[in-house]
């Protein structure tokens, strides 16, 4: 696995704090959880323009939005298992596909009541 270094250093007096990384799993799950937004903006379009009577389409688009929010939740928790990587790219993902996946399921829910 590919990883960036950062340096965590003080410029003024010149201690050097540990040294964590930017894993490419934890930027490849917020990549992730920004593809799935953009699909379900795509798909919520998509369905205005056929005044929510559209086909199939929109439907496998939201469930391709759930399942990505799902692997990023997945990869972004494996990330913070990991001492030695920065925290912040992984809880973003998981706070930004965790809501997803949740306004999606309460979309899903909210349609079989219709």
């Amino acid at each position: 696995m590919v990883n960036m270094q950062l340096d965590d250093k003080n410029s003024k007096n010149g201690i050097g704090f540990r040294k964590k990384i930017v894993t490419v799993q934890g930027i490849i799950a917020l990549v992730l959880v920004a593809l799935s937004m953009i699909l379900f903006i795509i798909s919520t379009f998509y369905s205005a323009h056929f005044k929510g009577n559209a086909d199939a389409m929109a439907g496998v688009l939201g469930i391709l939005c759930m399942c990505l929010s799902a692997l990023a939740v997945i990869m972004a928790a494996d990330v913070l298992k990991k001492n030695e990587s920065r925290q912040i790219v992984p809880v973003i993902t998981i706070i930004l596909a965790g809501l997803q996946i949740i306004f999606l399921f309460g979309l899903f829910l909210a349609g079989m009541a219709i």
